[in-house]
């Protein structure tokens, strides 16, 4: 039991690493973070019962700490009534991958409370700007997904007349495996209703995003080799959710960047997925895409680091989503090809290094910053 108003109405456990739990409450008061507008790691947010206790389900937790914590309890006048029955969905965040991860950690739980709600309430990452449009934008996922509910993104603590806290089905780090309950929603609604539409081999580039999301150096290069090897060139944010997901229905193979749209991948790709994530950056989260589409789908996936450079801007201590990766194209040739990936004889040659001075030259240009080589324990 998590308060004296509340009943546990789910419990399974998953090795006591992620344990499925809905708790139900009446008169649960939700409180977002406070209104300005300031995009911290952190944040003060969650749940109260009608005691005043602080509901534990609330909380988002992270391999190492959390990411919400006990608020501050609103004064009485500042809380509004929402009357109805509806499901507390967490931190609504704008990122496409953190929604993902972050704020769709307890929509497992609409596989097992259904039309006992009439919507979904969150609390926004940062309390400012157009907190409706962001819910807006983030519903047609959730819609996409299969959830039909209506979401709430409040800006105001809220008294609700009853309201189910699930706790967190999927995170960050190790939680990205994800627990039964999140397995059964993929299983059972993650993108299902939709059609498969599309090719075979796809390559999910990010050549087309802006610069300071970073990538890795010779990208459009990568393309044109892969081109040739029969797979289709893809820009997943230049396609709506629904078509995102019915080409990744669709696709047998994959080849991307490790990055957010795997994410979306292992909720609704196709059972006899192949997959083959690219390390653009040196760093823990590389594996991380590789055990979460293992996890869902039990697909083929390979993780290939042919790193040989991190360039990093002068800012940032260490690689990370800044940064752009230096790989060495001829050991990654091989590796596709061993992994089955590609099969043409040609091997790819190394990208002269002209054409990599060049290409970071102009992101530094357009970013108005310096990069460096980055050397483990040097500053530069």
């Amino acid at each position: 039991m998590s308060s004296a108003k509340g009943r546990v109405i789910l419990i399974n456990k998953m090795e006591e690493v992620l344990t499925d739990r809905i708790v139900e409450l009446d008169n649960a008061i939700v409180v977002p973070r406070a209104a300005n507008g300031t995009n911290a790691a952190a944040q003060k947010s969650g749940v109260f019962d009608s005691d005043g206790a602080f509901v534990r389900e609330s909380v988002t937790f992270r391999k190492v700490g959390q990411f919400n914590s006990e608020p501050d309890f609103p004064k009485e006048n500042d809380i509004r009534f929402l009357k109805g029955r509806y499901m507390y969905g967490g931190v609504l965040f704008g990122h496409f991958g953190h929604f993902l991860v972050d704020s769709l950690a307890r929509i497992w739980a609409v596989c097992e409370l259904g039309d006992k709600i009439d919507g979904i309430v969150f609390t926004p990452k940062t309390n400012a700007g157009d907190l409706q449009r962001v819910a807006r934008v983030q519903r047609r996922i959730v819609q996409a997904l299969g959830v039909p509910h209506p979401i709430i993104n409040t800006a105001h603590p809220l008294r609700v007349e009853k309201l189910y806290v699930p706790s967190q089905g999927i995170g960050l780090d190790d939680w990205g495996v994800g627990s039964p309950g999140f397995h059964r929603f993929v299983r059972e609604q993650g993108g299902r209703k939709g059609a498969p539409e599309g090719r075979r081999k796809l390559y999910l580039s990010r050549s087309a995003l802006p610069r300071q999301r970073a990538s890795y150096l010779s990208e459009k290069i990568l393309e044109s080799h892969l081109e040739d090897e029969g797979y289709t060139v893809i820009h997943p944010q230049q396609h709506s959710i629904e078509e995102q997901i019915a080409l990744y229905r669709a696709a047998e193979y994959v080849i991307s960047p490790d990055g957010s749209p795997l994410h979306l991948l292992a909720y609704v790709g196709a059972q006899n997925l192949k997959v083959a994530v690219i390390a653009r950056r040196s760093a823990e989260t590389n594996l991380i895409f590789e055990q979460q589409l293992r996890a869902f789908h039990d697909c083929h996936v390979v993780t290939l680091n042919c790193l040989v450079n991190d360039w990093v801007p002068t800012s940032s201590p260490r690689p990370g989503r800044s940064s752009w990766g230096e790989f060495d194209m001829k050991l990654l040739y091989t590796s596709l090809k061993d992994a089955n990936f590609i099969s043409g004889d040609k091997p790819w040659g190394p990208v002269p290094e002209e054409a990599l001075n060049e290409e970071l030259a102009t992101i530094e240009a357009v970013e108005g910053q310096k990069y460096h080589r980055y050397v483990p324990g040097l500053r530069p």
